[in-house]
């Protein structure tokens, strides 16, 4: 079975690595020259994040490749802060939404 992940690029046991589900029936073996596998990635954070495939034992050198997730963009007057009963917010239990 393949097992594919990514992460930044790098040993050690500190390197955080994302899953990457590979989608059934997605090899592709047809051309020696050229075989492929998808994967579906999940949300995250980080720029210039490798691949890396494992198959039992044995796992690929890392892509040469890169997945950069975009940066997160605040958009004005859409900013919320929600107060709930269990939450030290100016000691009011359940209030509304706020805007900032």
């Amino acid at each position: 079975m393949y097992h594919i992940q990514y992460g930044v690029a790098g040993t050690g046991i500190d390197r955080a690595l994302y899953s990457c589900p590979v989608v059934a029936a997605s090899l592709n073996t047809v051309n020696t020259s050229f075989q492929s596998i998808s994967c579906t990635v999940s949300a995250g954070v980080g720029t210039r994040l490798v691949f890396t495939i494992k198959v039992q034992l044995l796992s690929s050198a890392q892509s040469t490749d890169h997945l950069s997730y975009p940066q997160p963009v605040i958009v004005p007057q859409y900013v919320s802060v929600s107060c709930l009963s269990f939450d030290p917010c100016f000691g009011l239990v359940d209030p509304p939404v706020r805007r900032l």
